[in-house]
């Protein structure tokens, strides 16, 4: 089960290609809550288990990747945009049970699906953000919005799509 772990915490945090900037894509203030958007979760791919908390006065999730014995091993923070009528994850990178490993860094799924049942989050690609460099927030932000219909954003959906099923 570690390994289950281990290929949940990857997939979802070292995806191939997934972007990863200073920058969130809305203001955290402006936050989004989904109540779909809590709960235990399995990952239908690993069976590795994720707990999304919601942390209604911030706007903010907290999410627990937990190994076999029910032991948080990672513990992130994130919050939803909604971004031209489509829902963003912003998950922050760093771990907060051992903060002091990195410096945060955000990457973006879209929620490409959610129900009471299931999460389906699809990660945004790093190619079109690569060779770029932004020089504020905003400047950033209104690159993204730019380039949502650019199919170059969300790449190998098949592949890279990940599928969260409710087990509570």
């Amino acid at each position: 089960m570690k390994n289950k772990i281990l290929i949940l915490v990857i997939s979802f945090l070292l995806l191939a290609c997934v972007m990863e900037v200073k920058y969130t894509l809305s203001d955290p203030k402006d936050a989004v809550i989904l109540n779909e958007f809590q709960g235990n979760f399995m990952s239908e791919i690993d069976s590795a288990e994720v707990e999304i908390k919601l942390q209604e006065s911030k706007k903010m999730y907290d999410l627990y990747f937990k190994n076999d014995k029910d032991s948080i091993v990672e513990h992130h923070k994130a919050f939803l945009s909604l971004i031209n009528d489509i829902y963003f994850l912003n998950f922050s990178t760093i771990n907060r049970l051992k903060p002091d490993e990195s410096k945060e860094l955000y990457q973006f799924y879209k929620v490409y699906n959610i129900d009471k049942q299931n999460i389906k989050l699809l990660p945004v690609s790093d190619s079109l953000f690569k060779d770029k460099e932004f020089q504020s927030e905003k400047e950033f932000r209104d690159y993204f919005k730019s380039n949502l219909d650019n199919t170059a954003l969300f790449k190998n959906e098949k592949e890279n799509l990940i599928q969260l099923k409710k087990i509570d």
